[in-house]
């Protein structure tokens, strides 16, 4: 490694926390909800990548995660990508005015994920059956940025773990 250079797993833990950071602090704000939508994508791809770096980099991330009840939102998100890869704005859809809890500012509309039933069919290869529950459970109709506290919460602890545990 050059000397300097950040390691992949903190780079993307850091892509990651800029991109929900950006979603919940600016993004979510902004009065363009085509702006609001690319960011909700680019922070999805980046949970999956994410999730899956851990998977690839420590034989011990599966019983970590699922000792992690927040994991089930990873889960969640992971079927969301799955069933729309290459369409993630069929995943979600704008209603006018927020939800509470609320911070000010307040955005007029809030970007929620679709019922299951209204997703796109799978890309070829991308069916999971097994994660769909925790779409239904934890993101279907709700606020993505619920999701998205979650997940960054989750991913803190996960990376503090493995800190650590180093």
């Amino acid at each position: 490694m050059n000397k300097g250079s950040i390691p992949t797993q903190e780079r993307l833990n850091n892509f990651f926390n800029e991109e929900v950071n950006n979603y919940l602090e600016n993004t979510r704000l902004n009065n363009n909800p085509e702006v609001t939508l690319k960011s909700v994508g680019h922070t999805i791809l980046w949970a999956c990548a994410l999730d899956e770096s851990y998977k690839k980099q420590y034989s011990n991330y599966e019983s970590l995660r699922k000792s992690d009840q927040k994991s089930e939102i990873v889960a969640g998100i992971r079927y969301a990508r799955n069933r729309a890869i290459h369409q993630f704005t069929q995943l979600l859809y704008i209603t006018e005015g927020a939800e509470f809890p609320a911070l000010f500012p307040i955005p007029f509309f809030e970007i929620r994920w679709k019922e299951v039933a209204d997703l796109p069919v799978p890309d070829k290869g991308h069916e999971n059956k097994n994660l769909e529950e925790f779409y239904i459970k934890h993101l279907e109709n709700k606020p993505v940025r619920h999701a998205f506290e979650d997940l960054k919460g989750y991913f803190e602890r996960i990376e503090s773990t493995y800190k650590c545990s180093t």
